[in-house]
């Protein structure tokens, strides 16, 4: 912070400015990863990292909470999300979890993100 209240930062270690950027995999963004997160209304990375939990549900159906917890987010922002993603036709509602004897059941999705890129994205070779 400078004597005026500017807040500078954070700087590298040449005291150049950090800039954050976003690569997919390592890759440049070339499957549409950009223009999807920016219609569903998600961060790039936050989509990619959905992506990515797709890949590895390998089909099977996760709660909202599960997949918050995934991304190291609240449980209620993991059903924000959700909620972007089922109003953007890249989460499916696939029945209802009831772990224990008390309590609600849980709401299952399926996600559907990977089938709405290009096949390059995200792919490790």
């Amino acid at each position: 912070m400078s004597e005026d209240g500017l807040v500078i930062g954070p700087m590298g270690a040449s005291g150049t400015p950090l800039r954050y950027t976003y690569k997919a995999d390592d890759r440049t963004d070339d499957g549409g990863l950009r223009e999807l997160a920016k219609r569903v209304g998600l961060g790039v990375a936050t989509l990619s990292r959905l992506a990515d939990l797709e890949r590895r549900l390998d089909g099977a159906a996760a709660s909202a909470e599960e997949i918050g917890q995934a991304l190291r987010v609240s449980a209620p922002s993991g059903r924000r999300i959700i909620r972007f993603l089922r109003d953007s036709g890249l989460a499916f509602p696939a029945g209802l979890a009831q772990p224990g004897k008390r309590g609600r059941p849980k709401s299952l999705y399926r996600l559907d993100i990977n089938r709405h890129l290009r096949p390059d994205v995200g792919r490790t070779a």
